[in-house]
């Protein structure tokens, strides 16, 4: 039987691992507030221009401890 060859690991470590995790809810962030601007603070319209649930982007916001009404005019 042949003996397989290692591979790299593609992310690296878990340190590797929390900054990318970091960078994304960073960009997910700034997608959830411009959709949020652009929608004048509505949830509904807000998850219709970034293509998922309503109640995706109320979790996105809790973490991210945004209000609604921070959005609307």
């Amino acid at each position: 039987m042949a003996k397989r060859k290692k591979t790299k690991k593609l992310l690296g470590g878990p340190r590797t691992f929390g900054r990318l995790q970091a960078a994304i809810d960073k960009v997910v962030q700034k997608e959830v507030r411009a959709a949020m601007k652009e929608a004048g603070g509505n949830v509904t319209l807000a998850a219709e221009l970034l293509g998922v649930s309503r109640r995706s982007i109320w979790a996105r916001m809790k973490s991210f401890e945004m209000d609604p009404n921070d959005f609307r005019k």
